[in-house]
């Protein structure tokens, strides 16, 4: 509620509107290897595919079915990220004042690209607290730094269309993402008794391939 009502305080300048949507996609896209935004969305795009191919749906499956961990232990292995995520997200906002987004960027990929690996390491609920809040830690970097690039490279007329672009990219790459995670987790063979750590074991690989490339 305390939300709610804070959020329609907010303003919003009006957005001016102009030539047609799929004339202005068809455009981005073609000049996409040609300008920053458009390289890092075509990193984050894959990039996005290989993370949600073994996302929190998975996770939830595996802690509950798998190691049948108890409500609170799977409470506090889910919620863990999210406050290390917001105790974070400043931190990071002065190093991408020093240091650049692009350089946050290639460090949190990586810590991204290994988190589903790490889960191999303990079935233990206190070191899985572990990955999470590492995860937790680098999504928030990555979130800002992305966030902070576009709006470094594009103009105040092209922002908005471009964050939307954004998004709607990688909303569609995490979305088969995890359709082909959905595909793929029932026919891979068990690992340590659950086809589920092959799943993460094939996405950490993907992951850290798109990082190299």
């Amino acid at each position: 509620a305390i939300s709610f009502i804070t959020f329609v305080k907010m303003y919003e300048p009006p957005v001016a509107r102009g030539g047609r949507l799929l004339y202005r996609l068809e455009r981005f896209v073609k000049d996409m290897p040609r300008n920053k935004v458009g390289h890092l969305i075509l990193f984050s795009a894959p990039f996005y595919f290989t993370v949600y191919l073994a996302a929190w749906p998975f996770f939830s499956i595996y802690l509950l079915n798998d190691l049948k961990l108890g409500y609170m232990a799977f409470a506090a292995i889910s919620i863990v990220d999210d406050i290390a995520s917001a105790i974070t997200s400043s931190i990071w906002g002065v190093y991408a004042d020093r240091k650049g987004s692009v350089w946050i960027l290639r460090i949190v990929a990586v810590i991204i690209a290994v988190h589903p690996l790490l889960w191999l390491v303990s079935p233990a609920p206190g070191y899985l607290i572990l990955p999470q809040i590492l995860s937790g830690i680098a999504w928030a970097g990555f979130n800002l730094a992305a966030v902070n690039f576009i709006y470094q490279h594009t103009t105040a007329e092209e922002r908005v269309r471009t964050l939307a672009f954004y998004h709607a990219f990688n909303g569609v790459s995490a979305f088969l993402g995890v359709a082909a995670g959905g595909f793929l987790v029932t026919r891979l063979p068990a690992l340590f008794t659950s086809s589920i750590l092959t799943l993460f074991v094939l996405a950490g690989i993907l992951r850290l391939g798109v990082v190299a490339l």
